[in-house]
This record gives C-alpha cells, sequence and structure tokens, in this order.
C-alpha cells in the first residue's frame, strides 16, 4: 500500500470509523476504489490518491536548498486535478447509486527526506484555491480590445477545459495531513457543489477536522470557501 492509504486506515482507526478495503476488481471495466467507510451509520465509498515529487520538483528543491536563485512556477489545480479525475472512474458506480464518494489526497511530497515547505502549506498543490480550481476550472479574466486600443472588463469566468470532467460523480475532496510533532490526523473536506449526491458534514466531523463548502454558485465565488461547523467551530470565511 501507498503511504497515503496507510494513513488513511491508521485515521479511521484513530476516530473509531467502521472501514473495509474494497477488493480489486474490474468491474464495469474500471478498477475498484479503495474503501467502503462508515461514519456515524453513514457508508461513503473513498479513493486515496496521493502526490509525490515529480523530476522537475526534485531539481528545483535542491538547487533551492545549495543556494541557488530559482524561480518555482505552476498552474494553481492542475496537480489536484489529475488525482481527481484519475478517481472518477472508479466511484461513478457507486454516485449512480446515491453512495456518497470521495477522494481523499495526500501530499507526500519530499526531496531527500526532507518537505520543501511546510506540512500544511494552504498556497501548496492541495491548499483551497488549487481543490476550487481543480473542480470549477481555473480562472479566467475576459476582455474586450476595441480598436483605438481601450479595453473593456466582460467579467471573470472559468477555464471549461481545465476542471474535472463528469464531476458530479465526486461528493467531496478531503486533504489528508498527518501532524508532524504529534502524527496526529485530521482531515479537510472541500463540498462539491455539482454533487449528483451530497457529503453530511456528520462524516469526519471530529474536533480537528474542517468542513469547507461554496456559499454561492462557484462561479460567483472563486477561491472562495465557507467552513461549515460541525461541532461547536463557528463558521468563517476562508
Amino acid at each position: 500500500m501507498e503511504q497515503s492509504e496507510i494513513l488513511f486506515q491508521r485515521y479511521c482507526e484513530q476516530q473509531g470509523y467502521d472501514f473495509n478495503r474494497i477488493d480489486e476488481s474490474r468491474e464495469l471495466g474500471v478498477r475498484s476504489p479503495d474503501f467502503s467507510v462508515s461514519v456515524k451509520g453513514q457508508k461513503i465509498i473513498v479513493e486515496v490518491k496521493e502526490i509525490t515529487a515529480n523530476e522537475e520538483e526534485i531539481k528545483l528543491w535542491r538547487e533551492t536548498r545549495s543556494g541557488k536563485v530559482v524561480v518555482h512556477g505552476r498552474e494553481p489545480g492542475k496537480r489536484a486535478r489529475k488525482h481527481v479525475e484519475d478517481a472518477v472512474g472508479q466511484l461513478r458506480p457507486y454516485a449512480e447509486k446515491n453512495i456518497p464518494t470521495v477522494v481523499v489526497l495526500y501530499d507526500n511530497i519530499f526531496v531527500d527526506g526532507l518537505r520543501p515547505y511546510p506540512f500544511i502549506d494552504l498556497f501548496g498543490s492541495l491548499g483551497p484555491y488549487d481543490i476550487d480550481v481543480a473542480l470549477f476550472g481555473l480562472q479566467t479574466v475576459n476582455l474586450r480590445i476595441h480598436p483605438d486600443g481601450n479595453t473593456e472588463s466582460l467579467g471573470d469566468g472559468r477555464n471549461r477545459r481545465r476542471k474535472v470532467h463528469d464531476r458530479e460523480c465526486i461528493s467531496a475532496v478531503s486533504v489528508l495531513y498527518e501532524h508532524p510533532d504529534n502524527k496526529s490526523l485530521f482531515m479537510v473536506t472541500y463540498h462539491n457543489f455539482f454533487a449528483r449526491t451530497s457529503l453530511s458534514v456528520s462524516v469526519f466531523p471530529e474536533t480537528v477536522d474542517r468542513h469547507f463548502i461554496k456559499p454561492k454558485h462557484p462561479d460567483l465565488c472563486p477561491g472562495i470557501w465557507t467552513v461549515q461547523p460541525t461541532r461547536s467551530s463557528d463558521a468563517a470565511i476562508l
């Protein structure tokens, strides 16, 4: 098993959730998802994915540590979108039966045994804005350029090609974190505005877990999430 799957099992054990690993098969021409989990009587299907360092990241971070001035750049949401899209086919048969489905992502990016950045990086590959862009599309700025050189704003939009396709099959995307000091595990869950079957906030409801929803249509609030109280948490905007 990958590290992400080992940690997700540990998270479920830590919280006392009932879970079963789904037997590997290729029914309906697609691979099976990873886990069936029961939380407070609600069954969900989970596919776990992890992000690891690619060759470019290894090269850039090694050069950075050596003292070189290096320019880092990336497309927001690209890494998250790839892994969520990979999970769609595995989760679709369950979504069609109105069973909530969750893609759990884990950042396992290490370079020479070290993380390139803090373990919780809101501006990393799995931050709130990246999940927003992965699910709902890359933000675009629409302009009309007139013959005299003046420009006219036509409002912001979304690049429909750079989003998760068939996203209705995904109830939510959760990011799994492991605290580097005490090794405790917690989840940050982003609910899919367009999900065929919604995920209840009673799933992953522990004190350290967080649930975020879109306050309105994603096109009208790009990059903005509202935290949903699960226990005594107060609502807030991220």
